[in-house]
């Protein structure tokens, strides 16, 4: 669970909490759907996305794709580590987007995998 240290708190809107909290969280929940459906349940995504990726046949640019989005949310600085506010400036269009990606590769990976495991 999130939690945002005081003093962030008392620095930044709501709104830009929420922001932040954004990119951790769906990039999170991508990992937790790999872990599902792989039952690798104590990997990182980027320990089980080769695995995922071959058993549903994606090209290999897609998935070095996911694999950076990974990288960017351990790497961004606001999501998992400290920021200054003219780093997090930005941030509510890249969560945006991040957001949708990582709920398009959700929904990609889970009827993969549905339509493997029903044929």
């Amino acid at each position: 669970m999130f939690t945002a240290s005081p003093c962030l708190m008392r620095t930044q809107p709501r709104r830009l909490l929420l922001t932040i909290r954004c990119v951790k969280d769906a990039v999170g929940a991508l990992e937790g759907v790999a872990r599902i459906l792989t039952g690798k349940t104590g990997q990182t995504l980027s320990k089980i996305l080769p695995d995922l990726a071959k058993t549903v046949g994606m090209h290999k640019t897609l998935e070095t794709a996911i694999d950076k989005l990974y990288a960017y949310r351990g790497d961004e600085q606001g999501v998992a580590h400290g920021a200054t506010n003219t780093e997090l400036s930005n941030l509510a269009a890249e969560a945006e987007m991040v957001l949708y990606w990582t709920a398009g590769a959700i929904v990609y990976f889970a009827k993969k995998i549905r339509t493997l495991t029903w044929i």
